[in-house]
């Protein structure tokens, strides 16, 4: 950014000239940078808040939710197999964070209530979340089935020491610098009497995984790091279909 000035004074001209100009370096969590200052005669620079590689440089749980998706909550399709009310319903999936799709089998037009009508001999459905997965439980009517996420085609070599040992599976959150996080999610499915299926035994289910941004599901990195990958395969969705008829 630069000022100029004409001075016409008699038979004495001239052109005052000023430039200004400013460079900024910011880091953080928490946020500190420099801020370089350029003028026609001298540069100067003003550093402000902590100095790099300093404190603390990593997100709590608190900023880093806010790189998730909204939590604005959805409205609440339901399988036509569950009760239109039921008292100890649990609450509506939130938006974004926990998907359930159709895949295969709805009628073109949805129940008044809400729910989805479906075909029995071709209903599919998707169930995916927002947040890698490290386990799997498929609820039962005595007891849940732990599933661990599938086994990756191709051992990662950079896996932090905690990844799983046979191919280097993890789930980290880089932001925060956790190498090795822990994500459970339960499937439950009930019936009309609040009965719950047996999804390990009499539905079919497959557990798929999908590419993920290693700068938010990776292991963390010291600040004089370069990150290397871009993309890295995790566990994020099941795909369900109910049992055959008999």
């Amino acid at each position: 950014m630069g000022v100029s000035l004409r001075v016409d004074l008699l038979f004495i001209h001239a052109t005052l000239k000023i430039e200004v100009g400013a460079d900024l370096e910011l880091w953080g969590p928490p946020t500190g940078g420099n801020v370089t200052v350029h003028l026609w005669i001298i540069s100067f620079t003003i550093a402000f808040g902590p100095a790099f590689g300093q404190g603390n440089d990593y997100l709590n749980f608190n900023d880093f939710h806010t790189l998730l998706p909204k939590d604005a909550k959805q409205p609440a399709p339901r399988a036509f197999l569950m009760a239109a009310a039921m008292p100890a319903a649990p609450p509506v999936p939130l938006k974004n964070v926990i998907k359930l799709t159709i895949n295969q089998g709805q009628y073109p037009q949805p129940r008044r209530d809400g729910r989805w009508l479906v075909r029995s001999d071709e209903f599919r459905f998707t169930v995916e979340t927002a947040f890698p997965l490290t386990e799997l439980d498929l609820a039962g009517p005595k007891a849940a089935t732990q599933l661990q996420p599938p086994q990756l085609l191709v051992k990662d070599p950079n896996a932090p020491v905690c990844a799983r040992a046979s191919d280097g599976y993890y789930v980290g959150v880089r932001p925060m610098g956790i190498n090795c996080a822990s994500s459970i999610l339960t499937l439950t499915i009930t019936d009309e009497q609040s009965v719950i299926q047996d999804l390990d035994n009499d539905w079919l289910w497959v557990e798929l995984t999908r590419a993920v941004p290693e700068a938010v599901w990776g292991q963390a990195l010291p600040q004089t790091q370069t990150p290397t990958d871009w993309l890295r395969k995790a566990s994020r969705s099941t795909r369900i279909s109910p049992p055959a008829a008999p």
